[in-house]
């Protein structure tokens, strides 16, 4: 079923952005509830430790959800399983792009990855490429909105 979202997901996003120029948001994980996302440009490194921004659209929305997407700025631990990642800011919003709550601003603990989650498709992917990597979205909301058109299209 993964693999099946995915494959829609990506004939999407690519059939979409054929004439978007500079790209930055691509899809790097996918769930049975939620897409996630990276901000490629946004990757530096100082160290084993990676910061970049990330994003989470939800794809089963309902009108108890207190939003419809949400991006983050995390640090994550290439070398050390143990600490894994640690939230910095996180924003909150509806799939018009409106903010839906107040930022999350408090620097978290670190995290354990557990396998087989979204958060280890994050990792993966960030700890095994660079700023350069492109993605088929310069804007995180027109992500969103593929993205929950995919899934539903599925």
């Amino acid at each position: 079923m993964k693999s099946l979202v995915m494959g829609v997901l990506a004939l999407a996003v690519s059939a979409g952005a054929a004439a978007a120029q500079s790209h930055a948001w691509e899809a790097v994980g996918v769930s049975e509830g939620a897409v996630m996302a990276v901000d490629w440009p946004s990757l530096s490194r100082s160290g084993a430790v990676a910061r970049v921004t990330i994003g989470a659209v939800v794809t089963l929305s309902s009108a108890d959800s207190p939003f419809d997407y949400a991006t983050s700025v995390i640090d994550i631990d290439c070398a050390d399983r143990s600490r894994g990642y640690r939230t910095i800011r996180s924003s909150f919003f509806k799939i018009d792009g409106t903010a839906a709550a107040e930022d999350f601003t408090d620097v978290t603990d670190w995290q354990a990855i557990n396998d087989r989650t979204l958060m280890n498709d994050v990792k993966r992917e960030v700890c095994a490429s660079t700023a350069a990597r492109a993605g088929p979205f310069d804007d995180i909301t027109e992500f969103a909105v593929t993205a929950r058109a995919a899934v539903a299209a599925r």
